[in-house]
Order: structure tokens, then C-alpha cells, then sequence
């Protein structure tokens, strides 16, 4: 079963770390990052043996019934695509009221660090480039998506 810990950094809001077990076989290694909508977390799945990536929503968002749903919709077209460039979309699973994207785990630098200022220029070079080049993934999402507002 999860385990949910609330650490308090000084007067900040309380924070919620994951631990333990989700769904019965993904067993919480680390949290890979945080970002404004969500966490990403690596686990091992007990079941088949491999390293994957769990995706949820941060807890200003979990109880929102419209980022729920944009989650939900987000799996759905993920899971639909299937390129070397983009993280394959296992499965979603529903425990404690929250909802988990079970990813494919893909070792290596996060983006943060791989747009990282190249040192002979004003412009992060792999930043120059995927300006440039819209990948598969957002093409599919760009079609087959509603468009909304932000």
C-alpha cells in the first residue's frame, strides 16, 4: 500500500513525498522531478521485473475534476503513439483518489540539463534546434486535440 509523508521546510505549506507500494507491484524508488502540474517518480514494477516511470498530478490539482480529466486525455493520445522520441504510456492506474501514469522509465539527463547554456553561445544549442523541429508527438497531440485556452 502507499504511504504518503508530509515534511514541513520551515513555514512552507506541507509537501507530500511517495513512498511504498502502488497498485500492489510498483514499488517507489525515487522522485526523478516536480514541475507545476505534477511529480515523476521512479519505480520498479514487482510484477515484470523492469525500471518505470510514474506520472501524478501535484495536490493543488488532484481534487480539480478538469486537470483530472486533461491527465486522462493526455495518457489516452500518449498512449496511442509509439516513437523512439516518446515515452510509451503502460497503463493508468486509480488509488487513494489519485490517478497514475505508468510510463516507460527512459535513463538518461532530464531536459532541464540537456538545454543547458553551450558555453560559446547566447543560445542553448539544443534549444535552437528543437525550436526548429516539432517532434511527432506534438504534431499528433496538435491534431487530435480540442483546442483550449489557457
Amino acid at each position: 500500500m502507499a504511504e504518503f509523508r508530509s515534511t514541513r521546510v520551515n513555514s512552507a505549506p506541507a509537501a507530500e513525498t511517495l513512498s511504498g507500494t502502488i497498485g500492489g507491484r510498483f514499488l517507489i524508488v525515487e522522485r526523478l522531478g516536480k514541475g507545476g502540474m505534477g511529480e515523476v517518480y521512479r519505480a520498479e514494477d514487482t510484477k515484470l521485473k523492469r525500471s518505470v516511470a510514474l506520472k501524478r498530478l501535484g495536490p493543488h490539482l488532484r481534487s480539480d475534476t478538469a486537470y483530472r480529466l486533461r491527465f486522462l486525455e493526455e495518457a489516452e493520445r500518449a498512449s496511442r503513439l509509439s516513437d523512439s522520441h516518446v515515452a510509451a504510456v503502460h497503463d493508468v492506474l486509480e488509488e487513494r483518489g489519485e490517478i497514475f501514469l505508468v510510463m516507460e522509465y527512459v535513463e538518461g539527463e532530464n531536459l532541464r540539463n540537456r538545454l543547458a547554456w553551450n558555453s560559446s553561445s547566447r543560445w542553448p544549442c539544443s534549444a535552437q534546434r528543437l525550436s526548429w523541429q516539432p517532434t511527432k508527438a506534438e504534431s499528433f497531440i496538435a491534431t487530435s486535440s480540442p483546442r483550449t485556452s489557457c
